[in-house]
């Protein structure tokens, strides 16, 4: 069984794939607002990262 820190860091992981994704469409994309929409997506999923780092970084 996982710990809860093991928890939060496999999300932290696939939070990170995503917003990697959506960068990467952000950096296809030709619509000006799609493009702008999309990296935004991306932030604020960078921001959620950074919150939940917080807990695996606790002793």
């Amino acid at each position: 069984m996982m710990s809860t820190k093991e928890d939060v860091q496999k999300c932290i992981d696939q939070c990170n794939q995503q917003a990697q994704q959506l960068r990467s469409m952000s950096n296809s994309e030709t619509n000006a607002k799609m493009k702008t929409m999309l990296f935004e997506a991306a932030h604020h999923i960078d921001l959620c990262i950074t919150e939940c780092s917080y807990i695996t970084q606790r002793p």
